[in-house]
């Protein structure tokens, strides 16, 4: 029964999010259900009991690399013992079986327990065992240095799926983050909420095309956004709109830049719905929008904010909904975000996350 719940969920949330899709081009879609053998997130007795398990590089995972798409095998660029972000194994079996059409994917934090020349298996903080094609394991180093205004891929806090933040507190002891792949008037506030990163948990975001940065890919004759989770000299597997798995031709995308120069007027494309489209900007922070949080009336932080619904996960869909406004009505910038204007219908307003913008694609 449970089984089945989870099934239902997941096809429920494709049909609304297809309902967004029709009506406004944004659906504020939540992430995909906890995978089905998932239960609640072990304590953190239990967590730093499997972090003290001996790391190493021995390959001892048999098992050939096998995927939904096309994409080459590739070698553990992890250890054991190291936190990484994975594919759940039944959703990545579902792919497998039914198509990558019919199957919502993301990346939610795991432990490495063993090594393989083309799969590896890891632990999921709830304690399930998933065997996996190393392609779609992404590593996170055991500690990284940030400094304010620099962007991290991490996760939902309590080990949920894949997201991308801003840094805006880098204090030696601890560093602290707001998420972009959550709008900035998301209704429980979490596009505004600063949560605390704990060493392990993220990876700084220092180059265009690495794991979790954003490609635009043109398919067919429109420009698409997805979220890059690895790339070889020829491919490139990514998660476009909907979650959906996808392996490109390299010379089909284009990495774009993490900070990007857009000045006020300047012509931009940002992700809509489903495809780019040409935006003005209309006001950009420091460094292309990596402004300094505010520090005043600020929302409650992770501790305080557990009952909260979760946020839409970067890989169902594009973050594109009205900025925040003070009292006046004024469009506020927010950290690690653009506010720009559609060029063409429905001619929004919007703060979108720098590194989703592009300042040039067509050709």
């Amino acid at each position: 029964m449970a089984s089945l719940a989870i099934k239902l969920g997941v096809t429920l949330s494709t049909l609304l999010l297809a309902a967004g899709c029709r009506g406004n081009g944004h659906a504020e879609e939540r992430p995909p259900s906890r995978p089905e053998q998932e239960s609640s997130p072990k304590s953190d007795s239990e967590q730093k009991a499997d972090a003290t398990q001996k790391p190493g590089k021995e390959l001892t995972v048999q098992g050939k690399h096998e995927l939904p798409v096309k994409f080459p095998a590739v070698k553990p660029e992890f250890e054991v013992g190291q936190r990484v972000l994975a594919v759940p194994q039944n959703w990545l079996e579902t792919a497998l079986e039914v198509g990558v059409e019919q199957q919502v994917i993301s990346l939610y934090d795991a432990r490495v327990t063993a090594l393989g020349a083309e799969k590896s298996e890891v632990k999921s903080l709830s304690g399930a065992l998933w065997s996996l094609p190393n392609a779609v394991i992404v590593p996170l180093p055991a500690a990284a240095k940030v400094k304010l205004g620099d962007l991290v891929l991490t996760h939902w806090p309590q080990g949920g799926s894949w997201m991308r933040a801003v840094v805006v507190d880098a204090a030696a002891d601890a560093t602290k983050a707001r998420l972009l792949d959550v709008a900035t008037n998301e209704p429980a506030g979490w596009g505004k909420r600063v949560l605390e990163l704990e060493q392990g948990s993220f990876v700084p975001l220092s180059k265009p095309g690495q794991s979790g940065t954003t490609a635009a890919c043109k398919v067919g004759t429109a420009w698409r956004r997805f979220l890059v989770i690895q790339s070889d000299a020829d491919n490139v597997l990514a998660l476009g709109f909907a979650g959906k798995l996808s392996s490109l031709p390299k010379t089909a995308c284009r990495f774009l830049a993490l900070a990007p120069k857009a000045t006020p007027g300047a012509s931009v494309w940002v992700p809509w719905g489903n495809k780019y489209l040409p935006a003005t900007v209309r006001s950009a922070g420091e460094e292309g929008g990596r402004t300094p949080a505010p520090t005043d009336n600020e929302p409650p932080a992770q501790a305080e904010a557990k009952g909260g619904a979760a946020p839409p996960a970067p890989s169902q869909a594009p973050v594109a909904a009205s900025p925040s406004a003070d009292a006046a009505g004024r469009g506020v910038d927010a950290p690690g975000r653009i506010q720009v204007e559609l060029q063409v219908p429905p001619r929004l307003t919007l703060q979108v996350p720098q590194l989703d913008l592009a300042t040039e694609l067509p050709d």
